[in-house]
């Protein structure tokens, strides 16, 4: 949802689009201040469709969002719009749904409150980088 946390993630900046993820719900990771998603009946999810993704920046993103997510293709309704298109998601796995919380994430409570302690704690970043040069070593 952030573009300053995705362009940092992905290492590009993609133009993103409001667009309705239907049939999954987001909740806050127990004593973290990211999201989940998980499939449930019902549920909906407001975020951004990234256009035009590289391939480098979805490999950089799958090794940001960890063993605890998989990527999953999803369609997606662009909000405003009758427009129905294919999507790639992170949503966590099974053996992860322990740590979903019962509250439902916010966005703009995250900005407000949590973003700073997320960029400023979450080892994905650190991660990132060490597992993206030890791709380049092993390729080398």
């Amino acid at each position: 949802m952030d573009r300053e946390i995705m362009n940092d993630a992905s290492g590009s900046q993609p133009v993103g689009e409001k667009a309705v993820l239907s049939g999954f719900s987001r909740y806050r990771i127990k004593n973290a201040q990211y999201p989940g998603i998980r499939q449930e009946q019902g549920g909906r999810v407001d975020g951004l469709l990234y256009l035009n993704v590289e391939h480098e920046a979805v490999h950089r993103l799958d090794i940001f969002e960890g063993d605890m997510y998989s990527r999953m293709e999803v369609e997606v309704q662009l909000q405003g719009a009758n427009e129905v298109r294919k999507a790639m998601t992170y949503v966590v796995k099974g053996e992860y749904a322990h740590m979903l919380s019962s509250l439902q994430w916010n966005f703009e409570e995250f900005i407000e409150k949590g973003k700073s302690l997320f960029t400023a704690g979450y080892h994905g970043f650190d991660d990132l980088e060490t597992r993206l040069n030890s791709t380049r070593n092993q390729g080398e």
